[in-house]
């Protein structure tokens, strides 16, 4: 969800997430703030 035009994602990421960074990327039970794509290519393929 793009955080700059969507005030109620801001409030998901930082009420849910405790997130104020992007990106904030979710994955299924999983929250990985700022960007590693090995971790990320992990998840997905899970």
């Amino acid at each position: 969800r793009d955080v700059s035009n969507d005030p109620s994602a801001v409030r998901e990421l930082v009420g849910t997430y405790k997130s104020r960074s992007t990106p904030t990327i979710v994955v299924g039970d999983k929250v990985m703030i700022g960007f590693n794509p090995a971790q990320l290519e992990e998840w997905l393929n899970e």
